[in-house]
């Protein structure tokens, strides 16, 4: 519709004019971009703490699972983000997002191996001090009489 209002302006003008439409136009989307990409985050994290916490729960191994979800959910995130960009525009915020992302999975995924690790220190420790050491079990370790 543009180029048929500005069909008889210079084209020095009507290139200038084009650019400042867009220009405006970014500023106006940005936020929603931004907050898109937040959102994304937040919805890819959650899925992450979701997926890991049913593997584990069906046995599977902390490590695989770790890699196996962490691969899927950046893909995932990687094509979403891709969906949300703006062509004319030449922000970096999805690579930041990506980068945060990737942060909170990691450490999630610590915050989850720190839990299981005192778990199974705590359950090791009760089984050692349930275990009762035979009667003569000490006198092997008494020293020899002068």
């Amino acid at each position: 519709r543009y180029d048929a209002e500005a069909l008889y302006f210079d084209e020095s003008v009507r290139n200038a004019k084009r650019k400042q439409f867009e220009s405006n136009a970014l500023e106006i989307v940005y936020p929603a971009y931004t907050t898109t990409l937040k959102h994304l985050r937040y919805k890819a994290l959650d899925d992450f703490k979701t997926k890991l916490g049913s593997s584990l729960n069906n046995g599977e191994g902390f490590a695989s699972s770790c890699r196996t979800w962490t691969e899927s959910i950046m893909l995932n995130f990687d094509i979403e983000a891709a969906d949300a960009s703006v062509r004319q525009a030449n922000w970096d915020d999805a690579s930041k997002a990506r980068y945060k992302l990737r942060c909170d999975i990691d450490s999630h995924a610590l915050a989850v191996c720190n839990e299981k690790l005192l778990e199974i220190a705590t359950n090791s420790k009760v089984i050692l001090l349930s275990v009762q050491p035979p009667s003569n079990f000490f006198s092997h370790f008494s020293s020899p009489s002068a």
